[in-house]
């Protein structure tokens, strides 16, 4: 049985489901490669809350709508309203790292399903993740350094668990896009599949 347990207002917002013992959040603005405004971000603390007070789940899967991006990231395109002054660029930092933590509160296993681009916050949201198992089309990227931006501290730690300090220094300095064997070979993922298997190996 599939139960939706939470959209919030706004359509881009994260949809979760349970079926099972199997939680999906689903990011969900296929039209936008998955990049996620501001009222997204601050839904997924209570989303979370939601799975960890199912007794009932077992592991959660982080996903992408569409079947072809992940997460573009944040959605640039209103950042001239929501990181207009320093005040407000540290309260969107803020509400980025609360969405981190809570994914790595859910106390079951979360597997990141990563499909096309995995870019920026998206990465972050991965990095948050448990586990990371990528198609062989995904392609990784922080490309905050092309835009003038810079990553707080507590948005970086998980980036500095999963690979080498050189390599963590060269995604933020360079913005230079990695091909799933690439992220693969530094740590950034677990496991690379081929194209079509994705859905059969997070299952799995």
């Amino acid at each position: 049985m599939t139960s939706s347990i939470s959209r919030s207002a706004s359509p881009d917002n994260p949809l979760l489901t349970v079926k099972g013992a199997v939680a999906e959040v689903l990011l969900n603005a296929p039209d936008r490669k998955n990049a996620l405004p501001l009222a997204a971000w601050q839904a997924f603390p209570d989303l979370l809350e939601r799975v960890k007070q199912d007794a009932s789940v077992r592991v959660c899967v982080l996903r992408g709508a569409g079947g072809k991006s992940f997460c573009a990231g944040a959605d640039i395109s209103e950042f001239e309203a929501v990181r207009s002054t320093p005040e407000a660029a540290a309260r969107y930092d803020d509400i980025n790292v609360a969405a981190f933590k809570a994914l790595k509160a859910v106390p079951v296993p979360v597997i990141a399903a990563i499909e096309g681009p995995c870019l920026g916050g998206g990465l972050g949201l991965a990095l948050a993740c448990d586990l990371r198992v990528a198609a062989s089309s995904a392609l990784f990227a922080i490309p905050a350094a092309r835009l003038g931006l810079a990553y707080p501290p507590e948005a970086l730690g998980d980036l500095l668990e999963a690979v080498s300090p050189a390599d963590a220094k060269k995604l933020l300095f360079t913005a230079d896009r990695l091909t799933a064997q690439e992220a693969r070979h530094i740590g950034l993922v677990n496991e690379v599949v081929p194209e079509g298997d994705l859905d059969s190996r997070v299952q799995a």
